[in-house]
């Protein structure tokens, strides 16, 4: 299982599973992480668990920008404090 912390570290990931041909299954910052994982004896599974960040929350245009591993119990106290609720 592969844990990139940035933009990075996910390219040299991806870089190297199309090198080897190897599958990548991407699984979000919450369990259950194993999907089609499993399945497949290529597969690799990419958490993004450590992608954590709120680059960008915008009153004005209503739009909220973030990584890959944020979940809403993170993301909800953030929004709220601008002004803003998500669906």
């Amino acid at each position: 299982m592969h844990y990139p912390e940035n933009m990075n570290e996910l390219r040299e990931i991806i870089n190297s599973a199309r090198e080897r041909g190897a599958c990548l299954v991407p699984v979000s910052s919450m369990p259950p992480h194993i999907h089609g994982g499993s399945v497949n004896e290529k597969a690799e599974i990419v958490s993004f668990e450590k992608m954590k960040n709120i680059m960008a929350i915008n009153r004005h245009d209503r739009y909220v920008r973030v990584e890959a591993g944020v979940n809403f119990a993170e993301l909800l106290p953030k929004v709220k404090e601008a002004g803003l609720r998500l669906n």
